[in-house]
């Protein structure tokens, strides 16, 4: 993602906006305090936002942490030149990945003897100590050892010299503020601590909260804490402060204007009639860029800061809006669909919350074949 500006070729692309990602760290950082470490979530592309930049940034912000989801992407970070920040591997590592754990400097979730089993045999080959973080399950019900079972496991690490139990944590199930099985999580991993301490094992990091625990249960923070969503200015489930800036931006151009008679069908299945003389732009945008043809008829994009409806079912690779309140559309004309236009906003969740699902899922469905394009937005 080395480019500055926007190519005139390209008419379709994604802006990320680095000085947004800047302000959304430095409100996280204020929030949790100086003694609160932050990993910052940059798996799968970093939520669409492009992987490299975003880590090299969150670098430079003075991140404590990268957290990724496999070993995979781990690499593709070190191979970006970014050294010397830790990198944790939130899934852990497949077997016969221990080697490049070691290669890349990477620090693996562990829960599994196998996994404890492999960092051993390969740590001693290199004659090296490979630290891990112990993974926890306080209810998400998937990967890490039971809660119950911590202090055991952990034992288990300690067997061997050439590892090093860096860090403990667990996932939470729910991202609703006030929700009491997100107590009951919190309870849990506390209990794990208390069992561990009780062995005599004081790992450096202790982390439980995403975004959610971030913004809403300050008693999940622990001494780390792991943002995602809020990172990149989107707000978990029945949240919307503190205020958070959009880091991304989708836009696309007018490719051609039509007019169309009054009862006129118009896209696949005849799925929109027209009620009048209509006039209807076409967007060089579809599901094949992950626009997804279930936001169909039920929103709308911006022109000019001003609201053109999206009318019948999104191609692969077209959408149709409607502009016939509106003079001086021309074709070239910028069209907006994630992002600022004049004052007027549209965010991932103005797509998600009619379809119940995540901001994040709108945000890692936009293709990555797109061109994106950094942009330094005003600070303030």
């Amino acid at each position: 993602m080395p480019a500055k500006e926007k190519k005139p070729f390209y008419p379709t692309w994604v802006e990320i906006d680095l000085n947004a990602l800047a302000y959304n760290f430095h409100m996280v950082k204020s929030l949790v305090g100086p003694r609160v470490y932050i990993a910052g979530i940059v798996k799968s592309n970093a939520y669409g936002h492009g992987m490299v930049e975003v880590s090299r940034k969150l670098t430079e912000l003075g991140m404590d942490m990268l957290a990724v989801c496999f070993v995979e992407e781990g690499i593709t970070i070190r191979q970006a030149g970014l050294k010397g920040i830790p990198i944790l591997i939130l899934g852990g590592f497949q077997p016969g990945q221990g080697e490049l754990l070691v290669q890349y400097d990477l620090t693996p979730a562990v829960y599994a003897d196998h996994m404890i089993e492999e960092l051993a045999t390969v740590a001693c080959k290199h004659q090296t100590v490979i630290p891990c973080h112990l993974k926890v399950d306080t209810g998400l019900g998937r990967l890490g050892i039971h809660h119950s079972e911590a202090a055991d496991f952990a034992c288990t690490i300690a067997s061997h010299k050439e590892l090093r139990m860096e860090g403990i944590f667990s996932h939470l199930s729910f991202d609703e503020p006030e929700h009491k099985f997100t107590y009951l999580q919190i309870e849990r991993f506390s209990k794990a601590l208390s069992q561990l301490q009780a062995r005599s094992f004081s790992p450096r990091y202790r982390h439980l909260a995403s975004s959610a625990g971030v913004l809403g249960y300050p008693s999940s923070w622990f001494n780390m804490v792991r943002p995602g969503a809020i990172l990149y200015g989107s707000y978990p489930t029945g949240y919307s402060q503190p205020h958070l800036k959009q880091v991304l931006s989708l836009k696309t151009t007018i490719m051609c204007l039509k007019k169309f008679p009054p009862h006129t069908p118009i896209s696949y299945e005849s799925s929109y009639i027209t009620k009048r003389e209509s006039l209807i732009a076409i967007l060089p945008i579809g599901y094949g860029d992950g626009f997804s043809r279930l936001y169909s008829s039920v929103n709308y994009l911006l022109w000019q800061g001003k609201k053109v409806p999206i009318v019948g079912k999104i191609c692969m690779n077209f959408t149709l809006v409607d502009v016939t309140d509106f003079t001086g559309v021309k074709p070239g004309d910028e069209v907006v669909i994630i992002g600022e236009c004049q004052g007027e906003y549209l965010r991932a969740a103005d797509f998600a919350d009619p379809l119940n699902i995540l901001p994040e899922e709108v945000l890692c469905n936009i293709d990555k074949s797109l061109p994106r394009f950094i942009v330094e937005k005003n600070k303030t």
